[in-house]
This record gives structure tokens, C-alpha cells and sequence, in this order.
């Protein structure tokens, strides 16, 4: 490869961006199409990749040790919401896409998949906050209930209690 054409994916809006690569060079400033936004990407060819689940966190830890094609080594290392694993074989050329120095993007352009890591909600966290919201309106509603029924209920003077004074007659 002298140069080929890919498509690097903006960390930004998830567009993909056509960008002529070297077989000399690594390290590449985009700017994105769509959004105007900056972007660095760092393509580079797999050597080996390990991972590890934390099915009890809900994570997947990677450690991916990479040429680059000035024939440099390196060791990425990145962190994944989910347990699921992507692929990245040895011989594979990838790009690391990254938005204000920080890793969102890694694309395995030879089968032409990408993950994003981008931060959202896990569903565990979207649950917790319903759940939540929910008990606050419940809360809420059950207090509205109690206050609309005291207001609704007629005022009655108390009633006399009696003189305890005057002498009781049969």
C-alpha cells in the first residue's frame, strides 16, 4: 500500500470522512464535512489485541498493541460500556479516531466495522432514574390526594364537650 483511499469516521457526528492515507504516515488531522469539527485519527496496522470483561460492571478493557507505518510500536489501551467484543486481528489496519485529545472512534477499516466510545446512559442507569421519577410522582400524587381531600371537607365547628361543673340530673 502506497496509498489508498478510506473513510475515517467523525468522533463528532459519526459521518464518515473519504481520506487518502500513506503507507508512510500515521497520525492525521481531519476536518470533518458535516459538522466543521477537528479531528485526529491515528491509522496504524494491528500487531496484537487483548481484552478482558467485567460482566458484573458492564465494561470490556482492551489492551492493542500497534505499528505504525513508520514501523514504531505502541500499546493502546481503552475502556468499553458492554461486554461485547469488536475484532481487531493481527495484520488488520485500524484508525483511532479521537475528538479534543480523547479516544471515541476505533474503526477496523480492513472488515469495516467501527465501536464508538462515546459516553451515554447505560440502560442499568436509564432504569434507575425512571424508577426514581416514577416514586417521586407517586409521592406527588399521593400528596395531592391527601391535600385535596382535607380542603374538601366541610368545616364543622368542634363539638361542645360538656360543662362538667353543673351537677348532672336524672
Amino acid at each position: 500500500m502506497s496509498t489508498e483511499q478510506v473513510n475515517l469516521i467523525c468522533p463528532k457526528c459519526e459521518t464518515q470522512n473519504a481520506l487518502v492515507i500513506s503507507a508512510r504516515k500515521s497520525n492525521y488531522k481531519i476536518t470533518c464535512q458535516k459538522c466543521n469539527r477537528d479531528f485526529g485519527s491515528r491509522v496504524v496496522k494491528i500487531r496484537a489485541k487483548n481484552s478482558r470483561q467485567d460482566k458484573r460492571a458492564n465494561l470490556r478493557d482492551y489492551s492493542v498493541r500497534v505499528i505504525d507505518f513508520s514501523g514504531g510500536e505502541d500499546l493502546i489501551q481503552f475502556r468499553q460500556s458492554g461486554i461485547a467484543d469488536f475484532e481487531l486481528r493481527s495484520g488488520d489496519i485500524a484508525a483511532f479516531n479521537y475528538h479534543d485529545n480523547k479516544l471515541q472512534i476505533i474503526q477496523n477499516l480492513t472488515i469495516g466495522r467501527y465501536l464508538s466510545l462515546k459516553s451515554g446512559c447505560s440502560s442499568v442507569t436509564v432504569m434507575v432514574v425512571s424508577l426514581i421519577l416514577l416514586l417521586i410522582i407517586l409521592s406527588l400524587c399521593v400528596l395531592g390526594k391527601i391535600g385535596s381531600d382535607l380542603s374538601s371537607r366541610p368545616n364543622q365547628a368542634p363539638k361542645p364537650t360538656p360543662d362538667r361543673s353543673t351537677p348532672r340530673t336524672r
